[in-house]
């Protein structure tokens, strides 16, 4: 083999290894996730059919159920919220953000969330944070997940409304 060959195997690998290792540490952190919820399942009586997991963070449906899902784990603690879609009124995006204090016309979003709002009035909002400036390192994927997670959640909540 000639050199310039074998300086383009080491530069490939060096770029290959560390990919491949952050693959597998995510993949290991997505099965965690996943045993979490088969564990949930099994505690809680209820069936998550279907789910999407992304960082560090799971959410779910349980649509015969009625229950919608949201686990974060942490080093310090899972968190794990389920809410009973029906006792919700209606639930929404909600997308808080900060003005630059240079250009107010820039803003940076601090908070993603989903907001269910339930059918008693006397009952607090519920709430799955989807993404926060101050715990999550940047903002990707969570407006597309939290926009078609509503539609998901909103279609079990009207079905409810109806029967009510």
């Amino acid at each position: 083999m000639d050199t310039i060959t074998i300086i383009g195997i080491l530069v490939l690998a060096a770029f290959a290894v560390p990919v491949a290792i952050v693959l597998q540490k995510q993949n290991r952190e997505k099965k965690k996730l996943v045993q979490m919820l088969a564990k949930l399942d099994q505690e809680n009586q209820i069936s998550i059919t279907e789910h999407e997991v992304w960082r560090n963070k799971l959410i779910g449906l349980d649509p015969v159920g009625k229950k919608a899902v949201f686990i974060v784990k942490n080093p310090e603690g899972n968190q794990v919220n389920i809410v009973d879609l029906q006792k919700v009124a209606r639930c929404e995006v909600e997308k808080f953000a900060i003005a630059s204090e240079t250009d107010s016309s820039l803003q940076a979003i601090s908070q993603v969330r989903i907001r269910f709002i339930p059918r008693e009035k006397n009952q607090k909002d519920q709430h799955f944070i989807l993404f926060n400036e101050e715990t999550d390192q940047s903002l990707g994927v969570e407006l597309r997940i939290g926009n078609d997670w509503i539609e998901k959640f909103s279609r079990i909540v009207k079905i409810g409304m109806k029967a009510a």
